[in-house]
């Protein structure tokens, strides 16, 4: 997780190497397109054809999900490093791109199929003894020359990214209502509340200039006394409204102590988490409401706005 990543865009992981950055990708795409263009379409019978149509909308739908994760990873390491840069839209994603492209590529395979037919022809006459041969070599080399570029600006992105050094100034007393609200969370009558009530005596929020509004990490006196169960979710959560949409407070527990506090849309993940396919994500949804008052949302609520839930309950 990188520090001042909005916590929509986190999956995104601007430091670590992605799928279309790999030169595994880039020779694999490369082949892919010089295989596809040495093929004869004009020559396949129904059959033949439909599963040349399917390969090569499907060669376009993985390519461009993984190329729209490659700009996405760049866009977001722009917005860390550059001020005033906007994190990449939330709606363009690997997930959205790749299905598009698969069914243009399917839609438009008559016309593509027309146009490669007469470039071929054109090469022919000119003559050229193996056309396809040659357009299979220029498509793989253009195939690779476009991996290159784009593998180039992503490493340099993500290296200065890795290169910038952030000094991490010192931790900082918890805001009052954020104090009320552990205090409410911690239940006398939950495993390790005890102990965790005690943390809140020398609790403070460590790194607060790495920090966004909604996620706080938290730190405790090494001496304190640390709970059992050593690492979890905390079994109770907050609730409260905001705009007329229900966000969650969550609290992490690790090695025993408070970790971290989170504002949150409850059980709506990001990332790895969420289905893509819920139609509760689409735009104008609930889902998508409440994330975006939860983006804007730079003070915590008072304790009074709060209500708080254990599991099971509702």
């Amino acid at each position: 997780m990188i520090p001042g990543i909005p916590s929509r865009y986190r999956d995104l992981s601007p430091t670590s190497e992605t799928i279309a950055s790999t030169p595994a990708f880039g020779a694999l795409s490369a082949a892919a397109v010089a295989g596809l263009t040495l093929v004869e379409h004009r020559n396949l019978g129904p059959v033949a054809k439909a599963a040349y149509r399917l390969a090569y909308a499907g060669f376009a739908g993985v390519y461009g999900a993984a190329i729209t994760q490659q700009q996405n990873v760049v866009s977001t390491a722009k917005a860390l490093l550059i001020e005033d840069e906007p994190f990449p839209p939330e709606s363009i994603r690997p997930s959205v791109v790749g299905p598009l492209a698969a069914g243009a590529t399917l839609g438009l395979a008559e016309l593509n199929e027309a146009i490669d037919g007469k470039l071929v022809d054109w090469i022919g006459n000119r003559g050229v003894s193996h056309p396809r041969a040659l357009l299979a070599g220029v498509g793989a080399a253009l195939m690779g020359a476009m991996w290159f570029t784009d593998r180039r600006e992503t490493l340099q992105m993500t290296h200065d990214l890795d290169a910038q050094e952030i000094e991490p100034g010192p931790s900082q007393p918890l805001d009052r209502r954020v104090i009320a609200i552990l205090e409410r969370l911690l239940r006398d009558d939950l495993p390790g509340a005890v102990a965790l009530r005690q943390q809140l005596d020398s609790v403070l929020q460590l790194h607060p200039e790495l920090s966004s509004d909604t996620d706080l990490e938290l730190e405790v006196d090494e001496d304190a006394p640390r709970a059992v169960p050593y690492t979890q979710v905390w079994p109770v959560q907050g609730r409260f409204t905001r705009d007329g949409e229900e966000l969650a407070i969550e609290l992490q527990i690790h090695q025993g102590r408070l970790s971290m506090i989170s504002l949150m849309v409850p059980d709506a993940p990001w990332g790895a988490d969420r289905d893509e396919e819920d139609t509760d994500y689409a735009e104008g949804s609930e889902q998508e409401r409440a994330h975006t008052i939860l983006e804007e949302m730079t003070e915590w609520p008072e304790v009074t706005e709060v209500r708080f839930v254990l599991d099971g309950e509702s």
